[in-house]
């Protein structure tokens, strides 16, 4: 039951983007030249960009917060200097 309540809230989350997609930009955005954006659904991010032609929104993943970013190297360094 958990799981399936948990999961129904993350769908109502991400429904919202319909409404308004300009949630913040993802702290990973930058390094990949692109805008990818994040929600936060409890202890998970909701990645996802916008295609402003088609009026689309692609979610790439949902990812526990406590995870390390994507473009940080182990030991917590990123490999942005």
């Amino acid at each position: 039951m958990n799981a399936a309540r948990w999961l129904e809230g993350l769908m109502q989350t991400i429904s919202k983007l319909e409404g308004f997609a300009g949630y913040g930009p993802a702290p990973e955005s930058e390094m990949l030249g692109c805008e990818l954006r994040q929600i936060v659904f409890k202890s998970h991010r909701i990645l996802y960009t916008v295609d402003a032609n088609s009026r689309k929104i692609l979610v790439h993943y949902v990812r526990h917060g406590a995870r390390r970013g994507i473009t940080e190297l182990p030991g917590g360094l990123s490999d942005q200097g």
